[in-house]
């Protein structure tokens, strides 16, 4: 799309995930369907500029990455942790 910004964030969301997961993911034989897959669903929102729809699919993402690191370290979420996605000065 270029937007390097957006580019820019997303492969720092994905390189966190990995940095912290890797390890709990090896071996596993469901890796595939327990990792976030609404890429396409993504970059779809970001086509129609669609700030809306990108902002409940990031906080939904937000949620699922924190539940799922929850899991994987044997630990539990809070029953209503604040997942906001912050509001951006500049237009998408």
């Amino acid at each position: 799309l270029g937007n390097r910004r957006m580019s820019d964030y997303l492969d720092w969301l994905r390189t966190q995930y990995w940095m912290f997961a890797s390890g709990f993911l090896r071996g596993r034989s469901d890796v595939a369907s327990f990792c976030w897959s609404r890429h396409l669903e993504l970059v779809d929102l970001l086509e129609a500029r669609d700030a809306e729809g990108l902002q409940a699919l990031l906080v939904e993402y937000n949620r699922e990455s924190l539940e799922q690191m929850a899991q994987l370290g044997g630990e539990t979420v809070p029953s209503d942790p604040e997942l906001r996605v912050p509001a951006q000065r500049d237009p998408l």
